[in-house]
């Protein structure tokens, strides 16, 4: 079938060929880890944090996951706050899949994550045809060039700190970390960006895409690409379209019962794509149809 998610799918296929590729990868893509035991409930993502942050609140009439989360750090102080979502987030309780592997295999010039686990180091650190620079604070930026960077803009279990959560985290997080914001825009301008794991209601990936705008200006931001497994509306899929983001689902080519199985169905399309390319040295022939 010939659909837009396959024509975007080719256009993502041939950046990665040319090495003009970058990969934004969000939480929800923590939801394909393995389990240690069966009886490892899934990671919480941002509705289950909230709900974290509630109880320990005792009483909230709060929503916002980020206001919640500087309430309690109001209420109980950071440490304890950094315990809760270590407490929550059991690390050691998951380990990456083949999923994720199939992922980093990509020929993705840089990897960007907002996610404090570490599933994506461990999977990297699996690859043995493939090297990774792990970029867990601004001075890890320092000459890390070279190798394919897995940067985590928001610190990373157990102990690289601040874990990015509250409301005035994100709001001085283009001050205190200016290093990292210029990387991610950096790539923007040199690459093609996909992002993957990311929800409409995700606040890391609505102040991200907030930044961006802000910096590069609504005219000159780049098309970025955001790989779901599912479809939007039309209401959503137009208001991300007015920001530059085209929604490529993948649903549409690859019918599977879960997320996984259409996650992987793409990830080898995009792999045996590259592997013709490395074999004969021939882009697939894209049509551009913006």
């Amino acid at each position: 079938m010939d659909t837009n998610a396959k024509r975007y799918l080719e256009l993502i296929s041939q950046h990665l060929q040319e090495h003009h590729a970058a990969l934004f990868v969000g939480s929800g893509f923590s939801l394909n880890a393995d389990k240690v035991t069966s009886d490892v409930p899934d990671i919480p993502l941002w509705a289950g944090l909230a709900q974290k942050f509630k109880e320990k609140l005792g009483d909230s009439d709060q929503n916002d996951p980020l206001a919640l989360a500087e309430s309690v750090e109001i209420a109980y102080g950071r440490s304890e706050l950094d315990h809760l979502l270590l407490d929550s987030i059991k690390d050691a309780d998951y380990r990456p899949s083949p999923l994720y592997e199939k992922l980093l295999r990509l020929p993705w010039s840089d990897v960007f994550t907002t996610n404090y686990d570490t599933l994506l180091e461990r999977a990297g650190e699996n690859l043995v045809e493939k090297t990774f620079t792990l970029v867990t604070n601004k001075n890890d930026l320092v000459g890390s060039s070279g190798a394919t960077r897995l940067i985590k803009l928001h610190g990373s279990f157990p102990s690289q700190r601040p874990f990015i959560i509250t409301a005035e985290d994100y709001r001085t997080y283009p001050q205190k970390f200016a290093p990292f914001v210029n990387t991610v825009q950096q790539s923007l301008l040199e690459n093609t960006l996909c992002m993957i794991g990311f929800s409409g209601n995700d606040p890391n990936f609505n102040k991200w895409i907030g930044w961006i705008r802000d910096n590069l200006g609504a005219e000159n931001a780049p098309y970025l690409y955001l790989l779901s497994h599912e479809s939007v509306s039309d209401v959503r899929r137009e208001w991300l379209h007015r920001r530059n983001i085209i929604v490529v689902d993948l649903s549409e080519i690859f019918s599977a019962e879960t997320p996984y199985d259409i996650y992987e169905k793409a990830l080898d399309y995009l792999w045996n794509a590259y592997s013709e390319f490395r074999v004969t040295g021939q882009n697939w022939k894209i049509r551009h149809f913006f």
